[in-house]
């Protein structure tokens, strides 16, 4: 059997049965393990196909185009297979060479099947939207995520009011009703993108406003 017919052979997830899981990248560190286990090697494009494959719910490209997957929300997820926010990469290697599954990243696949084979099926629990952009919100959420007082939060674990008042440029604590209406919408989109991290972030800065 090839590839294609092997990847063409999976077969979607409930999203029920996986609504536990915290991020996309432990979805698709599962995909590869999925792959891995039938002998697909773990290129952009088998890892990617599959993971659109078995969780359509999270990797389509919006409500219109359920059909199709999201091309920048895959790419994303992969990338972070490799660069791990204060933590161990999940896979390693290159495009050249190939890439195989980390220790780190096996154990995350493991938890992620456990979860899986655990969930309950139920049809009436339906997955966020994905298509929040359309509101304009994800300008602001690539923004701020990009902003240095993220990358520092990331690094350091503390939080600079200043950088994020910077950034909407604004007067410290003036406009707060604004500001918060804007981080509100920033965190109900990074819930939506299962970017639990960043939503962490959101709500440690909401309840210091």
């Amino acid at each position: 059997m090839s590839y294609r017919e092997i990847i063409n052979k999976l077969k979607p997830i409930e999203y029920s049965k996986y609504k536990d899981v915290t991020s996309n990248e432990k979805l698709m560190i599962y995909v590869a393990s999925v792959l891995e286990k039938q002998n697909v090697p773990l290129t952009f494009n088998y890892i990617c196909i599959a993971t659109f494959k078995m969780f359509p719910d999270t990797f389509w490209c919006d409500e219109e185009f359920k059909e199709f997957p999201s091309i920048d929300r895959l790419n994303r997820t992969y990338m972070h297979l490799k660069y791990v926010p204060n933590g161990k990469p999940y896979i390693a290697g290159t495009m050249k060479s190939g890439f195989k599954i980390t220790s780190v990243g096996r154990a995350v696949a493991q938890n992620v099947e456990s979860i899986i084979k655990n969930g309950i099926s139920d049809s009436t629990i339906k997955a966020p939207p994905v298509d929040m952009h359309k509101k304009g919100f994800d300008k602001d959420y690539v923004g701020f995520k990009e902003n240095q007082g993220y990358k520092e939060y990331e690094m350091t674990g503390k939080i600079d009011l200043m950088k994020m008042w910077s950034f909407f440029g604004i007067t410290p604590y003036t406009q707060i009703k604004k500001t918060k209406d804007n981080l509100n919408n920033m965190l109900e989109y990074a819930k939506n993108m299962n970017d639990k991290e960043f939503a962490e972030y959101v709500e440690k800065i909401l309840k210091m406003l």
